[in-house]
């Protein structure tokens, strides 16, 4: 990826992104953890952007609640692609800086089974996005 995109990135996620730690609900009988990074946009012009810029997934919304415009969820949860884009991206991130540091940190110890650290990373990155 361009080092332009990857600025352009860091400030679309510091702005309308999330970079988090969720409770896998697919996972019911043990308490289990996915890291995932999105972006939620009334642009179709930028939810475009992050399909063939970045890949990983996206649906459309077309009457939320209240008073909002319809809108894209775009999200990236496949670990590799995700442990790579967020590295690129660390050094131009802002306001989001923290919360990928853990979330990196959660990536690198995600296949030890049973692993406290998780849970503790989890609530750390959600105290974070509050």
């Amino acid at each position: 990826m361009e080092k332009e995109d990857l600025i352009y990135l860091a400030g679309l996620i510091d702005g309308e992104g999330w970079v988090g730690i969720k409770i896998n609900s697919l996972k019911k009988e043990k308490k289990s953890f996915v890291a995932r990074l999105s972006v939620t946009t009334t642009s179709t012009k930028i939810e475009k952007f992050l399909r063939d810029v970045i890949g990983g997934y996206s649906y459309y919304e077309p009457k939320p609640e209240g008073n909002r415009k319809p809108r894209w969820h775009w999200y990236l949860g496949r670990v590799t692609e995700l442990k790579n884009l967020l590295k690129n991206l660390l050094p131009y991130l802002k306001c989001k800086k923290k919360q990928t540091q853990i979330v990196l940190e959660f990536l690198s110890i995600r296949k030890n089974r049973g692993d406290p650290k998780k849970e503790i990373l989890y609530k750390q990155v959600r105290r974070l996005n509050q």
